[in-house]
């Protein structure tokens, strides 16, 4: 079998982005939702380890918004319009894992991400890495419908016809 590309997933393959994504999500939690702050803060935003049981437990942000934080699905809806945003504004470091970068550059195959991460911020930490001029295609939850987020396939099929059609 002939590889023609790498699709990589960036939260939790390429960097570790969960004390960042857990602290944006408190601050945002804090307009929408100030009922689940402070004491209330939800377990699941409370360590990096009760975090990835309810991230991987959850179909999509969405879910993983209103049945493991317990935000209304109007909150829900709000938060998603706010993410973007705190996520550009926040300064919580965003580290490659071990040996990533090492990885990247030794590829000599089209390479394009697909993530419930907004593109921008990928691209904002690639290019701190200065592997961005390795990657044809980046596809962010805020590239795709919101009716078309992981798990479905939609993003990575337009990442993939974005790496090959290149």
């Amino acid at each position: 079998m002939k590889l023609n590309a790498i699709l990589w997933d960036y939260d939790g393959t390429l960097v570790n982005s969960v004390p960042k994504n857990i602290d944006i999500t408190k601050q945002i939690l804090s307009i929408v939702a100030p009922r689940l702050t402070g004491i209330n803060l939800p377990k699941y935003l409370q360590s990096e380890e009760k975090y990835h049981i309810a991230n991987h437990q959850s179909k999509n942000w969405q879910d993983l918004y209103v049945n493991y934080y317990g935000m209304t699905e109007k909150e829900m809806l709000k938060a998603g319009t706010l993410w973007t945003e705190h996520q550009l504004k926040n300064n919580t470091p965003v580290e490659l894992f071990s040996e990533i970068k090492e990885t990247i550059n030794q590829i000599n195959l089209p390479q394009g991400i697909c993530s419930q991460n907004s593109s921008e911020n990928i691209n904002q930490v690639l290019n701190k890495y200065n592997i961005s001029h390795k990657f044809n295609s980046i596809i962010g939850y805020d590239d795709i419908p919101s009716n078309m987020q992981k798990p479905s396939s939609y993003g990575g099929i337009k990442c993939l016809n974005q790496i090959l059609t290149l």
